[in-house]
């Protein structure tokens, strides 16, 4: 079924009935709980909505939104993405879907986007093949794991963050942490390098308790940039969010000085190494450009990966 007056528009505060009524069949959800969700993200100017209608009839919806954590596959900070699109069954296969996605993707370059992701699921072979006929391409597949842990009994877990002064204090806890990682920290002359460093260096900690669990050191280059010299984090503390707390102090400090980049150096992705995988990955998520690889910085069997983030 194809209309006569297909027209498109973006969806106001009084739309929302409509637009809700459309993702109630996309979602399988009840009216009430899609309504709820839709109120919030009505009124948060990083979310769109966008109609397709035969005259006065609603017959389609998308859902844009403007995303500035990291999303698998992208390379910019802000990116579009393609939360929701639904159009009625008797509408489909007359590009009214495509050119659907087409508005939503005008709504998010407007907003200063370059990139325009989304997503479905791994056996939504329609959804797959309409992605691919409108020019997405396919990044990476997931799978996600969910487990039940109510019946543990466990203490909750607590860090603090906090800027550290004392020479000797800083030089501890360098060698301390650095010496329980050796999957990164594997040369004797390199620790040794970093401890005496950091001495004159501006060193953040974070702690457990009174057991020092991490440390980042920031060293000025220019008035422009300063560099994350050095960060490690015990492994049992990994993926706590404790390496983002410690990112951010350092762009706090970088912004009390007025320094416009924070940049780090870390090993490139030709010398295969599943630990620096790991970390590569989580610069990139807190928002740091790979720039330049510099194959003899540190030696030719280590090339170095060199990034920055504008704070």
């Amino acid at each position: 079924m194809m209309g006569k007056q297909i027209t498109y528009q973006k969806a106001t505060q009084d739309d929302i009935t409509a637009v809700t009524d459309l993702l109630c069949i996309l979602y399988e959800m009840t009216h009430d709980e899609v309504l709820e969700e839709n109120e919030q993200l009505f009124s948060d100017t990083n979310q769109a909505f966008f109609l397709v209608m035969d005259g006065d009839m609603p017959i389609g919806v998308s859902h844009g939104s403007l995303r500035h954590e990291y999303v698998n596959g992208t390379n910019d900070d802000l990116k579009g993405y393609l939360e929701a699109i639904y159009v009625l069954p008797e509408y489909r296969r007359s590009g009214i879907a495509a050119e659907l996605v087409k508005v939503t993707e005008r709504w998010a370059a407007r907003n200063g986007c370059r990139e325009m992701a989304s997503d479905c699921l791994l056996d939504n072979t329609d959804s797959y093949n309409f992605h691919r006929k409108i020019g997405y391409e396919e990044t990476e597949r997931c799978i996600f794991f969910l487990k039940n842990i109510t019946h543990l009994d466990c203490e909750i877990y607590t860090t603090e963050v906090r800027e550290i002064f004392n020479t000797e204090e800083k030089c501890g806890i360098c060698e301390s942490v650095l010496r329980k990682l050796p999957n990164w920290f594997g040369v004797e002359a390199s620790i040794v390098d970093y401890i005496q460093q950091v001495k004159a260096l501006s060193f953040i900690a974070a702690y457990d308790g009174e057991n020092a669990v991490g440390f980042a050191a920031l060293k000025p280059h220019t008035s422009y940039a300063s560099e994350i010299c050095v960060m490690g984090i015990l492994h049992e503390y990994h993926r706590r969010g404790i390496g983002k707390r410690l990112v951010t102090h350092c762009e706090q400090l970088c912004r009390e000085n007025k320094t416009e980049f924070l940049t780090v150096k870390t090993l490139a992705a030709s010398r295969e190494s599943k630990s620096y995988e790991k970390t590569r990955l989580f610069y990139l998520a807190q928002g740091f450009k790979p720039i330049e690889i510099f194959p003899t910085v540190w030696d030719e069997e280590n090339p170095c990966l060199y990034m920055i983030k504008r704070v």
